[in-house]
């Protein structure tokens, strides 16, 4: 096998999906290849730190108010929403709100890098995207306003957070953020790579879940 080939067979591999002849092939080629298996280990670790992650987190209050103020507000508008309104909106609007991010990051990764975008102000988030598509440069622009404005709103209602929560809550981000970084990195030296892709856009969700945990949970 190729390089290539054994990049795009590495889901299958890491989960235990690959044929006998195919596992064999693919041991083989990584027993040679430093950075194939490199990228073996990178995707592993990453699946490691996000199946680790608590998939609850403590209720405590409800956000969604604040939230929804400060989503409107982005847009131009301003006020409060209305809580009759909310009450049916939340679960829905968030779900559909991490379904959208998700599968604008896969559909755009599928079409494979182009030329360098011009710099954007978001920095670290969008830097290490150079070489893809300026399409995938705005989809994590608009993913950074997203989590911006639910860290806002969870900033505001800190105090009123057990410290549990809070506790809870701050280590799983930071856990999410160090995997990101790590493959933001790995995206650096190869802008190309569709199983870099994968654990970026499956990254991304484990921290749109973590936040979206709190703010659904908190409305109970």
């Amino acid at each position: 096998m190729t390089c290539e080939q054994v990049r795009d067979a590495l889901d299958d591999y890491v989960d235990g999906l690959l044929t006998e002849a195919d596992f064999q092939e693919v041991e083989l080629h990584l027993a040679t290849c430093a950075e194939c298996r490199r990228e073996e280990r990178l995707q592993r670790a990453l699946l490691a730190q996000a199946a680790a992650l608590p998939r609850e987190v403590p209720p405590g209050r409800d956000l969604w108010p604040e939230l929804a103020a400060r989503l409107r507000g982005a847009e131009g508008a301003r006020g409060v929403v209305r809580p009759s309104v909310a009450r049916w909106v939340r679960p829905a609007a968030l779900a559909a709100a991490a379904a959208v991010v998700v599968a604008l990051f896969a559909g755009l990764w599928k079409r494979g890098p182009s030329p360098v975008a011009p710099a954007s102000p978001m920095g670290t988030l969008v830097s290490a995207a150079a070489g893809t598509s300026p399409a995938l440069l705005e989809a994590e622009r608009e993913y950074a306003r997203a989590t911006a404005a639910l860290m806002a709103a969870l900033d505001q209602q800190k105090n009123t957070l057990s410290p549990e929560t809070r506790a809870v809550l701050d280590a799983n981000l930071k856990t999410i953020d160090d995997a990101l970084a790590e493959v933001r990195a790995a995206l650096q030296k190869d802008p190309g790579s569709a199983q870099l892709a994968h654990l970026l856009t499956s990254t991304h969700q484990k921290k749109l879940d973590a936040l979206q945990r709190v703010v659904r949970l908190n409305r109970l």
